[in-house]
């Protein structure tokens, strides 16, 4: 256990405490002769017992002063939780009306909406280790794996609907490179917000896959859609055979052969329930860092030298004054 002192100067005083072994006055007791008085193996002890308690107390009062401390460390513990990248799409089509906001009377974009969703998420997982990326014509990297709470709700909260394109592969391997050169620990897994649109080129679908497996990845795709848009597994009324926009991007997704779990979050509420799930799937035991703060142990040397003291004053009342007679 590494110790510090506010006040190392202070430090030097600790050679006071080795006055009680030198200290050899003693109280004269009158006795007609020395020869007569028995060897007390019992007060010997005693003698050195006092002076190391006197020891022990000048050297509390000392560090107590230099103010004795353990500086703020990190101590790794083991919870429940994931490695998870949370992928957000940039399009600008994310700035549109919110499904669930239609008639609510509370207009909400869908980018906002998966914000504030996406901090509710990571304030309710206690470990996990999250990372965070965003996508539209081309990936943007946004935060390294960190567990630091602030850093990811900063994250996540300049997340914008600014961009033209949506380049579904570039943001998937962009989320796959997290994981390069990362211990296996936990679960791994991929939240993909997106409101639709865009596909993964042909010429890049191998190597997605090849990454996914490689990293053993679970990828979670959660639709954001918006008022009257058909959801992702319902196939055009007029012809079985084809599917929407986001029916196109699951049937891509779906086809990378991933383990893959897709959420139609109609309403805001229906996007929750899909972070909810989300949150049961993916606790597994992980190593996690916690930043102990710095603790002050001078309240605790005062402590110790009070208790020392008062032992002291008691052995001082126990001491002998006068030899006695007990003859006479």
């Amino acid at each position: 256990m590494m110790l510090t002192v506010h006040i190392p100067w202070m430090l030097v005083l600790l050679a006071l405490a080795l006055l009680p072994f030198f200290w050899q006055k003693a109280r004269a007791i009158s006795f007609s002769s020395l020869a007569a008085i028995p060897r007390d193996r019992t007060s010997t002890a005693l003698t050195y017992f006092v002076r190391a308690v006197a020891a022990l107390t000048i050297a509390s009062l000392v560090l107590g002063m230099a103010g004795l401390s353990r500086p703020e460390r990190d101590v790794w513990r083991t919870g429940s939780g994931a490695q998870c990248v949370l992928l957000f799409d940039e399009s600008d089509s994310m700035n549109e009306l919110f499904a669930g906001s239609a008639g609510t009377g509370k207009m909400e974009s869908k980018m906002t909406v998966t914000r504030r969703l996406a901090l509710e998420y990571i304030n309710s997982r206690s470990h996990d280790v999250l990372g965070v990326a965003a996508f539209g014509s081309s990936a943007v990297f946004v935060l390294p794996f960190t567990e630091r709470k602030e850093a990811i709700e900063a994250a996540i909260k300049v997340q914008t609907a600014s961009m033209f394109g949506t380049s579904i592969d570039d943001g998937l391997f962009m989320a796959l490179s997290f994981f390069e050169n990362e211990p296996m620990v936990g679960s791994r897994c991929i939240i993909f917000f997106s409101d639709g649109g865009g596909a993964i080129r042909d010429q890049f679908r191998d190597k997605i896959k090849e990454l996914f497996e490689r990293y053993r990845v679970k990828l979670y795709w959660i639709f954001i859609r918006q008022p009257e848009e058909r959801g992702p597994f319902v196939p055009n009324p007029s012809d079985s055979k084809t599917f929407s926009v986001a029916g196109i991007i699951y049937q891509s997704l779906a086809g990378l052969g991933v383990e893959l779990k897709a959420y139609d979050a109609e309403k805001p509420n229906a996007l929750k329930d899909a972070l909810a799930d989300i949150d049961k799937l993916e606790k597994q035991p992980i190593p996690y860092r916690e930043r102990v703060p710095r603790q002050d142990y001078s309240g605790l040397c005062y402590s110790l030298a009070l208790i020392l003291t008062l032992i002291l004053i008691a052995l001082k009342l126990m001491e002998v004054r006068q030899w006695r007679n007990r003859e006479g």
